[in-house]
């Protein structure tokens, strides 16, 4: 994942929520948790960054962060996969 050469991020972001999103609708909620834990990691990472380049933004990831947390709170809901 950091080594990608992929010079879009958000890309990188939204492909590790469709890996979560698949995960789950598998019932495989660990790796569901491993990519999240890699979103994370990415989160923390950056925020270092930005203390020391304040151009280093957390905005993107911490939206798909967000998508997956929701996600993974309405696992149980029968509802989730309707759309």
């Amino acid at each position: 994942f950091r080594a990608s050469e992929l010079k879009v991020p958000d890309m990188e972001y939204q492909l590790i929520y469709t890996i979560c999103a698949l995960s789950l609708r598998i019932g495989d909620q660990t790796q569901c948790q491993s990519f999240m834990s890699v979103l994370d990691k990415r989160k923390s990472d950056l925020e270092q960054l930005a203390k020391e380049d304040p151009n280093v933004k957390t905005i993107s990831v911490e939206k798909w962060i967000e998508k997956i947390k929701g996600m993974w709170t309405d696992r149980e809901d029968p509802d989730l996969w309707k759309h």
